[in-house]
């Protein structure tokens, strides 16, 4: 067992490289969105918004847990019994593999059924077959990323994702001007496709090169009656936060035009984006606390919260209050009507970073039943609320409709984050809520105070008044917590030995 000291430099090590991957990944993804919301348009983003949807469902079918369970399973047993952790590894392995087949068949065989008589729109059909290799590919690739989290060598991800960004933005720039308008669409989609093999012989040819010895070495019985139970519960606990972030959109695709889905998943992709950027701790964090020892487990963990919710506060303010601004300058006027969504959806952010940190802590303890269930009756809750709601909204009109189904998913994520906070402390005896809470919120109402102020005499932001208010806005934050001492030269230290750390 690792002490604290080495857990606190393990942490630092795997966050660094972890953030940089993150970075690469989530500033390409912005790049590609910006391209190719602008390249579309909203009836054309909407499209593209829906087909992605039912993708990631059938990945997160592909996967069912598998991949958390590896990072699990695996990193307890490398460095004690390494043939464990081989008999580990392949077994997952032979269930991941005969579940993204399976997954990608049946998104083969099921692209007319969803196109032609759930969603009622033919040009479906080609992007959701095409999506089908997509889903096949992109899931292996992601099993294989998983070994170089549980050997701290995340290296490898970030150079893949820096080689991957270019090119897909590079190919999405060809479609822009080369492509007929009328073929856009699916052209995206075939350089998805394409990038996701890439992507899988990358993974997958090195990890051998770095692993040989778990491909070769010969299995051993392993204790897959906890494995099994472990993975059914994280499984329960991944479909449900699928479910809590797609079915809005998926429903509006249902009842609305694909503009509005356009719209709600403009704004969705901006605040879910901001998350995955900052808050991407799961892979990065899981296999150190799995092995950390019980007194050195929850005072890392309130770290990790305080340190999250310091970031995540402003961010929701700032974001909520300037959502015109980023909209316009992200996405073009075209998507305006996106507006009012992020504006509300941006409040969501600490919520779904509370919630995952929390997924992470009850994974790594092992004691995710009771947190599976709390998210499976608000995935359930969601499916009807956003049914019932878009339905009765969207008799009105498209706009009602965002704007009401925004505050819904809002409600739903705050509940939803407040059971969290609740098990978190009956459970596993953390409380994340202290007194520097209510200082970030102070100091969050002191800069949106500010921006409000700036906005009165600045009336419409360009780009440089826009970038300069964001400055000044954190700037504003940061001094104000740093006066009431709400920000520490630990938390100071801490922040600045994740970018020194190699």
């Amino acid at each position: 067992m690792k002490d604290s000291s080495e857990i606190k430099d393990q942490l630092m090590k795997n966050a660094t490289w972890g953030m940089i991957s993150s970075i690469i990944n989530r500033a390409g993804g912005f790049i590609l969105i910006i391209l190719i919301s602008r390249m579309l348009m909203p009836e054309g983003f909407g499209k593209y918004s829906l087909a992605m949807i039912i993708a990631m469902f059938f990945i997160t079918f592909s996967d069912l847990g598998i991949n958390q369970t590896l990072i699990r399973y695996v990193s307890l047993e490398l460095d004690t019994n390494s043939k464990k952790a081989i008999s580990y590894f392949k077994h997952l392995l032979k269930i991941r593999f005969f579940l993204t087949m399976s997954v990608s068949l049946i998104l083969l065989i099921g692209a007319r059924i969803i196109s032609g008589y759930i969603y009622r729109d033919s040009n479906l059909f080609i992007p959701l077959v095409v999506l089908s290799i997509y889903v096949f590919f992109i899931s292996l690739s992601s099993f294989f990323e998983s070994l170089f989290f549980i050997k701290k060598n995340v290296i490898y991800i970030s150079i893949k994702e820096v080689f991957s960004v270019l090119f897909r933005v590079a190919f999405i720039i060809l479609i822009w001007f080369f492509v007929v308008s009328e073929l856009k669409l699916i052209w995206i989609f075939i350089s998805l496709a394409y990038f996701s093999i890439l992507s899988f012989l990358f993974v997958f040819y090195f990890s051998r090169k770095r692993y040989p010895p778990l491909f070769k070495a010969k299995e051993i019985p392993i204790d897959k009656k906890d494995m099994y139970r472990f993975l059914f519960f994280i499984n329960i606990q991944n479909i449900s936060i699928l479910v809590l972030s797609s079915i809005p959109i998926m429903l509006l695709g249902f009842f609305l035009t694909s503009e509005f889905v356009g719209y709600y998943n403009s704004s969705w992709a901006l605040a879910s984006g901001i998350i995955s950027l900052l808050f991407s701790f799961s892979y990065v964090f899981l296999p150190v606390f799995a092995n950390a020892k019980e007194e050195t487990f929850r005072p890392i963990i309130n770290k990790i919260f305080k340190l999250s919710f310091m970031l995540a506060l402003p961010i929701s303010f700032g974001l909520s209050l300037l959502a015109k601004f980023f909209i316009i300058v992200i996405y073009g006027e075209a998507y305006l009507f996106a507006a009012t969504p992020l504006s509300i959806l941006a409040f969501i952010i600490p919520f779904i970073v509370g919630i995952n940190l929390a997924l992470d802590s009850f994974s790594a303890r092992n004691k995710q039943k009771k947190f599976a269930y709390l998210l499976f009756v608000f995935a359930l809750a969601s499916i009807l609320l956003n049914y019932f709601f878009i339905k009765f909204l969207s008799a009105l009109s498209g706009e009602t409709t965002l704007l009401g189904i925004s505050i819904v998913n809002l409600i739903i994520w705050s509940l939803c984050f407040i059971c969290s906070v609740y098990y978190l402390k009956k459970e596993l005896n953390i409380n994340v809520f202290s007194g520097d809470l209510i200082k970030f919120i102070l100091s969050c109402f002191v800069m949106s105070a500010f921006i409000l102020l700036a906005l009165n005499l600045f009336g419409n932001l360009n780009l440089l008044s826009g970038v300069v208010i964001i400055i000044l806005s954190m700037v504003v934050y940061f001094s104000f917590l740093s006066l009431i001492k709400g920000i520490t030269k630990e938390d100071f230290a801490l922040i600045t030995q994740a970018f020194k750390k190699k």
